[in-house]
């Protein structure tokens, strides 16, 4: 049981650090949390309490529309991350939440969704600029 929830600790003390910023860090978190349950869900000795744990982790993390566009603005704007990240973040929300999709099926969405956030990240300079230029 100690090391199934010491992940969740970790992260929860990564997540709320508030002496350093951590945006760019968070979808690495909410990804490695994903796995993490995937992982254990195959223990039988966790079965029974991996499905609460992931309506938890689908109602804060699961969703992409319920995700703050500003989480994606700050990975398309990290130099170390980029839209490559940003795309494999969207196959895993999308291959988690539904697995009855094929892989091409997954990316075409995964690309779709990834489009939308560029066009949203270019919207919210083409503003920024007609306001302050």
């Amino acid at each position: 049981m100690v090391d199934f929830l010491e992940k969740f600790k970790t992260k929860t003390e990564n997540v709320s650090a508030s002496t350093k910023p951590l945006v760019h860090r968070l979808i690495r978190e909410i990804l490695d949390v994903n796995l993490h349950l995937k992982k254990w869900s195959t223990k039988v000795n966790f079965v029974h309490l991996i499905p609460d744990m992931k309506d938890k982790y689908d109602k804060y993390w699961g969703d992409y529309a319920k995700m703050s566009d500003y989480v994606y603005f700050a990975i398309l704007l990290d130099p170390t991350m980029k839209s490559q990240l940003l795309l494999y973040t969207f196959k895993e929300m999308i291959g988690s939440k539904d697995e009855t999709l094929s892989k091409s099926e997954i990316e075409l969405k995964a690309y779709e969704m990834l489009y939308e956030v560029e066009r949203k990240i270019e919207n919210f300079f083409k503003t920024y600029l007609e306001k302050y230029d």
